[in-house]
């Protein structure tokens, strides 16, 4: 079961990965999911919803045609609604290859030498991490030797304002 970790009510919409393996789901009005059948061994869960923080559970144990439950409280993201305006950051080129550039409009509240962009993959490693420049646009780079594949952007200023970027390597 998928939930706001603020008030325990179950939450629609989210999604549900099995990493390494093609399984997933969307959880229902009831905050379930059922993942399907995947081999047995060890993985990595991962739950995700728009407005929230994702997150993994390691070293989750399944076996074929034993059903396991992994139960998610996922954290709301301070200030969603106004972070979600995509006009108080743009990132780019999407998809990347050997950089990222992140601009904030003068307008944006994350356009402050406090503000921290982290990137990491979907396991929730930190990659890289660094301050943006008070110039409103910071460079990612030395980022080539990455795998291709989904990453995040974590982007947060210093009155706790945040926002999450999915960005793709190829």
């Amino acid at each position: 079961m998928v939930t706001d970790a603020t008030t325990g009510s179950p939450l629609v919409d989210a999604k549900v990965f099995v990493l390494n393996s093609p399984n997933a789901d969307t959880t229902g009005a009831d905050g379930l999911y059922k993942t399907g059948a995947a081999a047995t061994g060890s993985y990595t869960l991962r739950a995700e919803r728009t407005g929230y923080q994702p997150q993994v559970i390691t070293n989750v144990t399944l076996q074929s045609g034993v059903v396991t439950t992994r139960n998610f409280a996922l954290s709301p993201l301070v200030g969603t609604e106004d972070a979600e305006n995509e006009s108080f950051v743009r990132v780019s080129p999407t998809p990347f290859e050997d950089f990222l550039s992140v601009e904030f409009p003068a307008v944006s509240p994350f356009k402050t030498e406090e503000t921290t962009l982290r990137l990491s993959d979907f396991s929730g490693k930190r990659i890289l991490e660094k301050k943006a420049d008070a110039s409103g646009i910071t460079v990612l780079d030395g980022l080539k030797k990455l795998q291709a594949g989904t990453y995040l952007l974590q982007i947060a200023n210093e009155k706790g304002l945040s926002k999450v970027v999915r960005v793709v390597k190829l």
